[in-house]
Protein backbone atom coordinates (compact mmCIF):
# COMPACT_ATOMS: atom_id res chain seq x y z
CA UNK A 1 0.00 0.00 0.00
CA UNK A 2 1.30 3.47 -1.03
CA UNK A 3 -0.01 6.77 1.27
CA UNK A 4 1.04 10.22 -0.28
CA UNK A 5 0.66 12.65 2.50
CA UNK A 6 0.36 16.32 0.58
CA UNK A 7 0.91 19.74 2.36
CA UNK A 8 -0.93 22.43 0.41
CA UNK A 9 0.62 25.67 -0.52
CA UNK A 10 -1.10 28.60 0.31
CA UNK A 11 -1.42 29.54 -3.25
CA UNK A 12 0.22 32.27 -5.56
CA UNK A 13 -0.45 35.43 -6.61
CA UNK A 14 -0.40 36.25 -9.91
CA UNK A 15 2.60 37.88 -11.07
CA UNK A 16 4.18 37.05 -7.25
CA UNK A 17 6.90 34.58 -6.43
CA UNK A 18 6.67 32.30 -3.40
CA UNK A 19 9.34 32.58 -0.94
CA UNK A 20 10.49 29.10 -0.67
CA UNK A 21 13.39 29.69 1.44
CA UNK A 22 11.46 30.06 4.48
CA UNK A 23 9.79 27.01 4.01
CA UNK A 24 9.85 25.32 7.53
CA UNK A 25 9.39 21.04 7.93
CA UNK A 26 5.49 20.14 7.98
CA UNK A 27 5.66 18.56 11.72
CA UNK A 28 2.23 17.90 11.60
CA UNK A 29 2.69 15.10 8.68
CA UNK A 30 5.79 14.03 9.38
CA UNK A 31 4.43 12.70 12.75
CA UNK A 32 1.27 11.42 10.97
CA UNK A 33 4.19 9.57 8.85
CA UNK A 34 5.41 8.02 12.32
CA UNK A 35 2.58 6.66 13.18
CA UNK A 36 2.22 4.92 9.87
CA UNK A 37 3.17 0.91 10.07
CA UNK A 38 6.25 0.08 8.71
CA UNK A 39 4.74 -2.06 5.78
CA UNK A 40 3.08 1.15 4.00
CA UNK A 41 5.37 3.26 1.82
CA UNK A 42 5.23 6.30 2.32
CA UNK A 43 5.97 9.56 0.03
CA UNK A 44 5.60 13.43 1.19
CA UNK A 45 4.75 16.14 -1.53
CA UNK A 46 5.03 19.59 0.02
CA UNK A 47 3.39 22.10 -2.74
CA UNK A 48 5.50 24.82 -1.30
CA UNK A 49 8.73 23.00 -2.50
CA UNK A 50 7.48 20.12 -4.71
CA UNK A 51 5.18 20.57 -8.15
CA UNK A 52 1.94 18.33 -8.13
CA UNK A 53 1.84 15.54 -10.63
CA UNK A 54 -0.78 15.15 -12.95
CA UNK A 55 -1.50 11.60 -12.41
CA UNK A 56 -1.41 10.22 -8.37
CA UNK A 57 -0.28 7.06 -8.20
CA UNK A 58 -1.24 6.20 -4.38
CA UNK A 59 -3.42 3.72 -2.79
CA UNK A 60 -4.57 6.57 -0.15
CA UNK A 61 -3.81 10.51 0.08
CA UNK A 62 -3.25 12.44 3.64
CA UNK A 63 -4.24 16.51 2.91
CA UNK A 64 -3.51 18.77 6.23
CA UNK A 65 -5.11 21.84 6.07
CA UNK A 66 -5.20 25.14 7.67
CA UNK A 67 -7.15 27.55 6.96
CA UNK A 68 -5.50 29.29 4.89
CA UNK A 69 -4.22 26.89 2.69
CA UNK A 70 -7.95 25.22 2.74
CA UNK A 71 -9.25 26.51 -0.50
CA UNK A 72 -5.80 25.25 -2.40
CA UNK A 73 -6.53 22.13 -0.63
CA UNK A 74 -9.91 21.66 -2.12
CA UNK A 75 -8.90 22.45 -5.14
CA UNK A 76 -5.80 19.60 -4.86
CA UNK A 77 -8.35 16.94 -3.07
CA UNK A 78 -11.16 17.25 -6.11
CA UNK A 79 -8.38 16.68 -8.83
CA UNK A 80 -7.74 13.35 -7.27
CA UNK A 81 -10.48 11.95 -6.35
CA UNK A 82 -11.92 12.24 -9.94
CA UNK A 83 -8.81 9.65 -10.39
CA UNK A 84 -10.77 7.40 -8.26
CA UNK A 85 -8.08 7.57 -5.49
CA UNK A 86 -9.28 8.08 -1.87
CA UNK A 87 -8.29 11.62 0.26
CA UNK A 88 -8.83 11.68 4.20
CA UNK A 89 -8.47 15.24 5.50
CA UNK A 90 -6.80 16.62 8.72
CA UNK A 91 -5.64 19.49 10.67
CA UNK A 92 -6.72 22.21 12.85
CA UNK A 93 -9.59 23.82 10.04
CA UNK A 94 -10.79 20.13 9.92
CA UNK A 95 -11.26 20.31 13.63
CA UNK A 96 -12.85 23.75 13.44
CA UNK A 97 -15.11 23.87 10.19
CA UNK A 98 -15.93 19.76 9.99
CA UNK A 99 -19.08 20.40 8.41
CA UNK A 100 -17.39 22.54 5.33
CA UNK A 101 -14.18 19.83 5.40
CA UNK A 102 -16.00 16.79 4.63
CA UNK A 103 -17.76 17.86 1.29
CA UNK A 104 -14.47 17.85 0.45
CA UNK A 105 -13.09 14.40 1.38
CA UNK A 106 -13.16 10.33 1.63
CA UNK A 107 -12.61 10.84 5.35
CA UNK A 108 -12.14 13.67 7.84
CA UNK A 109 -9.89 13.21 11.18
CA UNK A 110 -11.13 15.68 13.18
CA UNK A 111 -8.65 16.49 16.23
CA UNK A 112 -5.63 14.76 16.43
CA UNK A 113 -3.87 11.48 15.00
CA UNK A 114 -2.61 9.68 18.09
CA UNK A 115 -4.26 7.37 20.39
CA UNK A 116 -4.91 4.97 18.13
CA UNK A 117 -7.25 6.51 15.53
CA UNK A 118 -4.77 7.12 12.39
CA UNK A 119 -4.02 3.35 12.98
CA UNK A 120 -7.84 2.95 12.34
CA UNK A 121 -8.29 4.84 9.39
CA UNK A 122 -6.02 3.00 7.79
CA UNK A 123 -7.49 -0.11 9.00
CA UNK A 124 -10.80 0.79 7.75
CA UNK A 125 -9.05 1.98 4.19
CA UNK A 126 -7.71 -1.40 3.90
CA UNK A 127 -10.76 -3.08 4.42
CA UNK A 128 -12.87 -1.04 2.23
CA UNK A 129 -14.85 0.32 5.13
CA UNK A 130 -13.82 3.93 5.10
CA UNK A 131 -15.65 6.53 7.43
CA UNK A 132 -16.55 10.10 6.52
CA UNK A 133 -15.59 10.90 10.02
CA UNK A 134 -13.52 10.10 12.92
CA UNK A 135 -13.74 11.83 16.12
CA UNK A 136 -10.04 12.24 17.97
CA UNK A 137 -12.01 12.54 21.45
CA UNK A 138 -12.97 9.25 21.51
CA UNK A 139 -9.42 8.32 21.49
CA UNK A 140 -7.98 10.69 23.75
CA UNK A 141 -4.07 10.42 25.12
CA UNK A 142 -2.63 12.44 27.36
CA UNK A 143 0.88 12.08 26.31
CA UNK A 144 2.63 12.79 23.22
CA UNK A 145 5.62 10.80 24.09
CA UNK A 146 4.52 8.06 21.70
CA UNK A 147 4.01 10.08 18.09
CA UNK A 148 7.63 10.25 17.13
CA UNK A 149 7.53 12.37 13.82
CA UNK A 150 9.38 10.10 10.78
CA UNK A 151 11.83 13.54 9.96
CA UNK A 152 13.04 11.23 7.08
CA UNK A 153 10.63 12.58 4.59
CA UNK A 154 12.33 15.81 5.05
CA UNK A 155 15.52 14.39 2.98
CA UNK A 156 16.48 16.82 0.45
CA UNK A 157 13.60 19.32 0.55
CA UNK A 158 15.52 21.96 1.06
CA UNK A 159 13.43 23.55 3.89
CA UNK A 160 14.97 26.63 6.51
CA UNK A 161 17.04 24.83 9.18
CA UNK A 162 15.03 24.90 12.02
CA UNK A 163 14.46 21.74 14.23
CA UNK A 164 10.37 21.72 14.64
CA UNK A 165 9.69 20.41 17.91
CA UNK A 166 6.27 19.84 19.35
CA UNK A 167 6.84 19.82 23.48
CA UNK A 168 3.44 20.47 24.05
CA UNK A 169 -0.03 20.84 22.36
CA UNK A 170 -3.65 22.66 23.23
CA UNK A 171 -4.48 24.60 25.96
CA UNK A 172 -6.49 23.86 28.94
CA UNK A 173 -7.51 27.72 29.06
CA UNK A 174 -11.17 28.77 27.68
CA UNK A 175 -10.30 31.76 25.97
CA UNK A 176 -13.82 32.16 23.77
CA UNK A 177 -11.72 34.52 21.40
CA UNK A 178 -8.90 31.56 20.82
CA UNK A 179 -9.17 28.80 17.80
CA UNK A 180 -6.89 26.47 19.87
CA UNK A 181 -9.88 26.45 22.56
CA UNK A 182 -12.05 25.90 19.58
CA UNK A 183 -9.91 22.57 18.11
CA UNK A 184 -8.80 21.00 21.37
CA UNK A 185 -11.77 21.73 23.52
CA UNK A 186 -9.29 23.24 26.33
CA UNK A 187 -7.53 20.07 26.58
CA UNK A 188 -3.58 20.22 27.09
CA UNK A 189 -1.20 17.07 26.32
CA UNK A 190 2.54 17.29 26.88
CA UNK A 191 5.58 15.45 26.26
CA UNK A 192 7.63 13.96 29.13
CA UNK A 193 10.80 16.57 29.72
CA UNK A 194 13.66 13.99 29.63
CA UNK A 195 11.68 13.02 26.19
CA UNK A 196 11.88 16.09 24.94
CA UNK A 197 15.64 16.62 25.71
CA UNK A 198 16.68 13.39 24.28
CA UNK A 199 14.87 14.92 20.94
CA UNK A 200 16.88 18.11 21.11
CA UNK A 201 20.38 16.53 21.56
CA UNK A 202 20.05 15.00 17.95
CA UNK A 203 19.62 18.65 16.58
CA UNK A 204 22.39 20.43 15.33
CA UNK A 205 20.63 22.77 13.93
CA UNK A 206 18.31 26.06 16.23
CA UNK A 207 15.49 24.70 17.66
CA UNK A 208 11.62 25.77 16.79
CA UNK A 209 8.88 25.35 19.21
CA UNK A 210 6.08 24.84 17.78
CA UNK A 211 3.58 24.38 21.05
CA UNK A 212 0.21 26.18 21.18
CA UNK A 213 1.27 27.80 23.91
CA UNK A 214 4.38 27.34 25.50
CA UNK A 215 3.56 27.86 29.02
CA UNK A 216 -0.02 26.31 29.42
CA UNK A 217 1.89 24.95 32.49
CA UNK A 218 4.63 27.55 33.86
CA UNK A 219 6.28 24.89 36.45
CA UNK A 220 6.47 22.19 33.55
CA UNK A 221 7.34 25.22 31.01
CA UNK A 222 10.56 25.95 33.64
CA UNK A 223 11.61 22.80 34.25
CA UNK A 224 11.91 22.30 31.02
CA UNK A 225 13.88 25.36 30.47
CA UNK A 226 15.93 24.75 33.26
CA UNK A 227 16.91 21.11 31.28
CA UNK A 228 17.85 22.89 28.36
CA UNK A 229 20.52 25.21 29.57
CA UNK A 230 23.33 22.65 29.66
CA UNK A 231 22.54 22.08 25.90
CA UNK A 232 23.55 25.05 24.99
CA UNK A 233 20.92 25.09 22.00
CA UNK A 234 19.78 28.52 20.37
CA UNK A 235 15.92 28.42 19.92
CA UNK A 236 12.70 29.96 18.88
CA UNK A 237 9.20 29.33 19.99
CA UNK A 238 6.02 29.84 18.12
CA UNK A 239 3.76 29.81 21.26
CA UNK A 240 1.28 32.22 22.82
CA UNK A 241 2.81 33.20 26.07
CA UNK A 242 -0.10 33.06 27.79
CA UNK A 243 -0.48 32.63 31.70
CA UNK A 244 -2.87 33.23 33.90
CA UNK A 245 -2.51 35.05 37.59
CA UNK A 246 -5.33 35.39 39.87
CA UNK A 247 -3.86 37.98 42.23
CA UNK A 248 -5.18 40.70 43.40
CA UNK A 249 -2.72 43.88 43.05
Amino acid sequence: MKLLLIQPSVGKIHGEKYVKSWTMEPLALSTLAGMTPDDIDIELIDERIDELPEIYEADLVGITIETYTAKRAYTIAKKIRKQGVKVVMGGIHASLMPDEVTKHCDAMLVGGAEGGIWNQVLSDFKNNKLKRKYDANSYFEKTLDHCPPNRKLYANKGYLPLGLVESGRGCPFTCEFCAITAAHKAQYKSKEIQHIISILKIFRKMLYFADDNFVSKFSRTKELCDAMIPLKKNGLVMAQLIWLVNQTY
